[in-house]
């Protein structure tokens, strides 16, 4: 029980980071959100997004090996 708590609470700040890319192109097409990033790659804008999904998918990769 700990571990799925621990599994779900990593998906908490990727919708998080995920969202605000979201927000920035105005749609959820992957094709909108390449299209967006022709002048400044999203890494540039929202660099504690990257991180956050980086470290949370790190440690969800982590914690789904664990099981």
């Amino acid at each position: 029980m700990r571990m799925i708590a621990a599994v779900v609470s990593y998906e908490l700040p990727m919708v998080i980071a995920i969202a605000s890319i979201i927000v920035i192109t105005g749609s959820m097409s992957l094709n909108d959100i390449v299209i967006a990033q022709q002048n400044y790659p999203f890494i540039l804008l929202q660099p504690l997004a990257f991180f956050l999904i980086f470290i949370a998918g790190c440690a969800k990769s982590t914690a789904v090996h664990s099981i």
